[in-house]
């Protein structure tokens, strides 16, 4: 089968990389309150007492989980917290646990009031300044007798986060005689420093995104192919996250500068072709990228628009396309 002539090589593969640039007081219970929570404790009533301790490190702005449980035996491991154990038992529980004030943050609450004696609750603690925090957590009875106590301490540190953007497209765009597969992918990451005047704010400015491509497979009659990174680049971007509540919102602001530098090289009957062409990589979408982190820390898929509607514009033609993203955000205790 005789040879197809330069130049219509030279065309059919020009216009299969063009494919790719498509793309967070005690409160005595009232009068009426049921039998259940009225009922006195026993005389020297005591009761095993344990509270949950928060995962480290504890960061300034944050919220955490503190989960409180009574029982009338021991829990494993665990020895009487107050007073000598209850012989018998008691069958009613305490009139009511009681959260003394933290020194370095605050609970949404501080009294409840249980209806038997087992039993779990949690409070949400927020930390609001640095340094050795204490939570205290009392059972008291109807004569504000304490029968029960524990405590837990931990340190609030001041941190910051890390974070890092991460996008790949695979795609096909085979076409005819030429078979032609390529990947295009994002990657961002950085510090995120906290904001002295925005207590629970965090950003980083000027964050380096890069891009490139990079050609997985290729196939041409008569063709081979030099340059298996053909695209590349780089501009910036603003970075941002905001707690609120128990969770951490990361933001990404469009990229700024960002030029995709496209340049192949190859050869078809030992005679040298390349396509050079820059492409300004933009969006109208801000924030560009956004993540939710319950807890503050974690690992989130994101959708990048560019990369959406490049698989819809190879679906579209027929071609097989897809793409992953994601984020993650590690917390790390500020230098």
């Amino acid at each position: 089968m005789p040879s197809k002539p330069l130049h219509q090589r030279f065309t059919a593969i020009a216009i299969v990389l063009l494919l790719i640039t498509g793309l967070l007081s005690l409160v005595l219970p009232p009068s009426n309150a049921s039998a259940a929570q009225n009922a006195p404790a026993p005389t020297n009533a005591y009761y095993y007492f344990m509270v949950s301790q928060p995962k480290a490190p504890v960061c300034v702005g944050e919220s955490r989980v503190i989960t409180v449980s009574w029982d009338t035996e021991p829990f494993s491991d665990l020895a009487p917290l107050t007073g000598p154990p209850t012989d018998p038992p008691p069958t009613t529980g305490p009139r009511v646990i009681y959260a003394q004030v933290p020194r370095k943050g605050e609970l949404d609450r501080y009294t409840i009031h249980p209806t038997g004696p087992v039993g779990t609750t949690t409070f949400t603690y927020t930390a609001n300044h640095e340094g050795p925090e204490l939570l205290i957590f009392q059972a008291m009875d109807n004569n504000l007798k304490v029968v029960g106590q524990n405590e837990v301490t931990f340190e609030v540190k001041k941190c910051d986060y890390r974070f890092e953007l991460f996008g790949q497209l695979d795609a096909d765009a085979s076409s005819g005689d030429v078979q032609f597969t390529f990947n295009y992918v994002f990657r961002a990451k950085g510090l995120l420093k906290a904001d002295p005047n925005k207590p629970g704010y965090f950003e980083a400015n000027s964050v380096k995104i890069a891009l490139e491509t990079n050609i997985i497979t290729f196939s041409m009659p008569d063709c081979a192919l030099f340059t298996w990174k053909p695209g590349s680049g780089e501009g910036t971007l603003d970075v941002s996250a905001e707690q609120i509540g128990n969770n951490m919102i990361l933001r990404f602001s469009p990229p700024k500068d960002l030029i995709w530098k496209y340049d192949v090289e190859a050869t078809c009957d030992g005679e040298p072709i390349s396509v050079s062409a820059q492409y300004p990589e933009t969006s109208g979408k801000d924030p560009w990228v956004e993540a939710t982190f319950p807890y503050s820390a974690g690992l989130q898929s994101v959708q990048i628009d560019k990369f959406e509607e490049g698989v819809n514009n190879f679906k579209n033609a027929g071609l097989p396309a897809t793409y992953t993203a994601f984020v993650t955000l590690t917390r790390v205790e500020s230098k």
